[in-house]
């Protein structure tokens, strides 16, 4: 009987670290492309740029050289329409290049993760997961203690700290980490008993009212392959 759950495990494991080193490859692709893009755009931004100068320099000597015979107004009129043009390509290039690199951002995330299921044996996922905490948790969240287990079906996080915030202040933020951990690149699915827990603190906030409120709170969570 164990011998066939060995091997059931051992099966499993393979195909999902094949689907890992799959998502790896995909994100890593999917990176490339994306640094091509932004690439792209900044090149077309510096182009729009260089022809809003030629514009100016072109349009000033047409007002030169036809001053007998053209309406100088016009001109001026369709010169200031061009340049408000390339203004607005501008603006609409470096926009899309945020973007890009706010989305490159996330990819390369995306791509820790599946190099992190595809050597789970070799590299655990502790470093990568405390590094996104670390950008995530609010400053008012003081964290006491960071774990993770790995499971079979995944890993279970599990997260304790105190609220040196008023108790409303204090769900807002972990409602803010709840969010950030449910939407970002880990999927965790979190717990909600830890609403039920805190709000059980306002019977017995343990900070003295020179020290200000304290609520102790904690999170537990799970990510599944």
């Amino acid at each position: 009987m164990n011998g066939d759950t060995s091997g059931s495990t051992t099966t499993t494991l393979s195909a999902l670290l094949s689907a890992a080193a799959e998502a790896a490859a995909t994100t890593s692709a999917e990176a490339t492309a994306a640094e091509a893009a932004a690439t792209a755009l900044s090149a077309e931004a510096t182009t729009a740029l260089s022809t809003e100068a030629t514009t100016a320099t072109t349009t000033s000597t047409n007002e030169g050289e036809c001053e007998d015979v053209c309406d100088v107004g016009e001109v001026r009129q369709k010169h200031q329409a061009d340049v408000q043009s390339i203004h607005q390509t501008t603006s609409l290039l470096t926009q899309q290049q945020e973007e890009w690199k706010a989305k490159l951002t996330g990819i390369h995330t995306q791509r820790e993760w599946a190099q992190a299921v595809l050597h789970s044996q070799s590299m655990p996922l502790e470093g990568p997961l405390f590094t996104y905490l670390g950008t995530v948790m609010p400053s008012s969240l003081v964290l006491h203690k960071a774990g993770i287990i790995r499971t079979d079906q995944g890993w279970v996080v599990e997260l304790a700290g105190q609220s040196h915030a008023s108790l409303p202040a204090s769900l807002t933020k972990l409602d803010h980490l709840i969010q950030r951990l449910e939407q970002g690149p880990y999927r965790i699915q979190v717990d909600p008993q830890w609403r039920n827990d805190l709000l059980m603190q306002h019977t017995s906030n343990i900070g003295s009212a020179s020290d200000g409120p304290r609520y102790p709170f904690s999170v537990k969570g799970t990510i599944r392959l």
